[in-house]
This record gives structure tokens, C-alpha cells and sequence, in this order.
């Protein structure tokens, strides 16, 4: 066997012909990624986003603020 295919390895075998055999390893799929992402502790300020921001909050608000 070649060495990608240790000793004991899982493996599916598939028979051709007379002299022919197939031999995949079988490998688990991981499902999942890592991502890893910086810790912000603090944005710097720009004050062009503060006023679209408060927009935002205005406009929600508006939509949102309690009946009387």
C-alpha cells in the first residue's frame, strides 16, 4: 500500500477486472470552517458616520415610538 494509506486505514475497495482493484482511503469531511476575527476594544471616531447613525436612530424611532 502506498504511504498516504497507513496501515489499519479505512478504506473502500472496488474490484475492475480480473487483475484491476480500486483502493480509495476513506477520509471524514469536515462540515465546518474557522474564522478568526480581531478584538475591537474601541473605533475611532468619525463624526460623518455618528450623524448617519443617528439618522438610523431617528427614523426607527419614528416607527417605533410608543403609542400615547
Amino acid at each position: 500500500m502506498p504511504p498516504e494509506c497507513p496501515p489499519r486505514s479505512a478504506v473502500t475497495i472496488q474490484r475492475i477486472d480480473d487483475d484491476t482493484w480500486l483502493v480509495k482511503r476513506v477520509v471524514e469531511e469536515k462540515k465546518f470552517k474557522k474564522v478568526f476575527i480581531p478584538i475591537i476594544d474601541t473605533l475611532p471616531r468619525d463624526p460623518d458616520w455618528d450623524k448617519v447613525e443617528a439618522a438610523f436612530g431617528r427614523a426607527v424611532y419614528q416607527v417605533l415610538r410608543p403609542k400615547k
